[in-house]
């Protein structure tokens, strides 16, 4: 379920908008996922846990991020999404300790504490799920070029949104965009080398 402009579009756009050099990334040939261009600053997330702490990337240094926007109702990429993600860590093995998934619900109305939590555990890697007010929401879903909106389809209300992971590197820098297709091997592959830059 995506927006008619994907992320792939999302991301053509903002490397157009960067200039010819947006993909010239010092280190880009290592990765198998486009890279985020080194123009464009690492987008702003301040939302709370399900605890209820003020959360910001900045907590997260150290650690490789993965930064997803979903919500608990959603019927197929999402879980779809967190259920590769589990495969992943699997083939990673012992570099998945570094790894944390940050989960952003574009639901924040209806998805509770204990459904984020219980969702999150899903993917297999530890895992913050991160709530707020509909206007933070907007704000971070914005930061990251995320689109959503609230349709109808089959007569029961949803989200439709656009899908990718963000993937920062443990110096806190967005490194990595990949679509929701994004083969488990290609994810892996560029995963592991960033958690070995963070050991």
């Amino acid at each position: 379920m995506s927006v008619n402009m994907s992320l792939r579009a999302v991301v053509v756009v903002s490397l157009a908008l960067a200039g010819p050099l947006a993909w010239a990334d010092r280190d880009a040939s290592a990765f198998h996922l486009p890279p985020w261009p080194a123009q464009i600053a690492t987008p702003e997330l301040h939302l709370t846990d399900t605890k209820g702490r003020p959360r910001a990337l900045e907590d997260f240094k150290g650690r490789v991020i993965i930064v997803y926007f979903g919500f608990v109702s959603c019927p197929d990429v999402c879980p779809a999404t967190l259920q590769k993600l589990a495969l992943t860590g699997r083939r990673l093995g012992s570099a998945a300790d570094r790894i944390e998934l940050l989960f952003v619900t574009l639901d924040p109305e209806h998805d509770t504490p204990a459904q984020l939590d219980a969702y999150v555990r899903m993917a297999g890697l530890r895992a913050t799920a991160l709530t707020g007010t509909p206007d933070g929401i907007n704000r971070a879903a914005k930061s990251f070029s995320v689109q959503h909106a609230r349709i109808v389809s089959n007569g029961a209300a949803t989200i439709d949104h656009s899908g990718g992971l963000y993937i920062i590197d443990a110096s806190g820098r967005l490194r990595l965009v990949a679509p929701v297709n994004v083969s488990i091997e290609d994810l892996a592959h560029d995963l592991r080398i960033l958690a070995a830059e963070s050991s």
